[in-house]
């Protein structure tokens, strides 16, 4: 018998992803906001990674930006209420 389980903590990227969508917290494009990446990025560095600007300059600007982040109130980590 095979299991499946996700690789590093992906999983939790995911629940927070689906979770900032039932909260209509998503650009049109179903990404996150500007503030909200720059919480999860320094999170999920390991399973994610933007493609465009190159990665350390998006280290750079999440190094600026978390501060700002977090002192209006988003947080890395969100679950999904339960249906």
């Amino acid at each position: 018998m095979a299991f499946f389980r996700p690789a590093l903590d992906i999983a939790s990227f995911f629940e927070t992803l689906f979770a900032l969508g039932q909260r209509g917290e998503l650009t049109e494009s179903g990404a996150p906001s500007l503030l909200q990446t720059a919480v999860m990025v320094p999170e999920f560095g390991n399973e994610i990674r933007l493609t465009t600007p190159p990665w350390p300059v998006v280290r750079a600007l999440c190094a600026v930006l978390r501060p700002i982040a977090r002192r209006r109130g988003y947080t890395a980590r969100l679950t999904a209420p339960a249906a």
